[in-house]
């Protein structure tokens, strides 16, 4: 019993990202969850994989299909908060991970407060707050 204790504790310091406390640890979610049950992961830092288009309506889908055809239903909106658009540069129609806040902002859910967006095929981190 004590060792599955100490490996429950080992894993919960494992999944806290660098700089965060417990608190603002981040959950790895998939997109079909996020949308299905977003208030389970409301005000909380997530990391989701999808495809980013990177456009006017910068979000994450489920697939590029849903992107090529804008359907926002199967996305989540993600908020650049950067001067000069950064987020969509390195991996705009792309499929990617994307570390943020995951909230409601009285209208819909999205991920705000970006942390780290990487392409998840070469691994290359397309764009990191510092």
């Amino acid at each position: 019993m004590l060792k599955i204790v100490k490996l429950v504790l080992i894993m919960s310091a494992w999944l806290v990202t660098p700089g965060m406390t417990a608190e603002q640890s981040t959950h790895s979610v998939s997109l079909v969850e996020l949308l299905a049950v977003p208030e389970k992961y409301a005000d909380k830092n997530v990391r989701v994989k999808g495809f980013y288009n990177g456009e006017f309506y910068g979000a994450i889908f489920i697939n590029h299909i849903s992107a090529d055809i804008m359907d926002e239903d199967s996305s989540i909106p993600v908020i650049d908060q950067t001067e000069a658009g950064e987020l969509a540069l390195g991996c705009k129609n792309g499929y990617v991970e994307v570390i943020g806040h995951f909230a409601f902002d009285g209208y819909e859910y999205k991920i705000s407060d970006v942390k780290k967006v990487m392409d998840v095929k070469s691994l290359k981190v397309c764009w990191e707050k510092n």
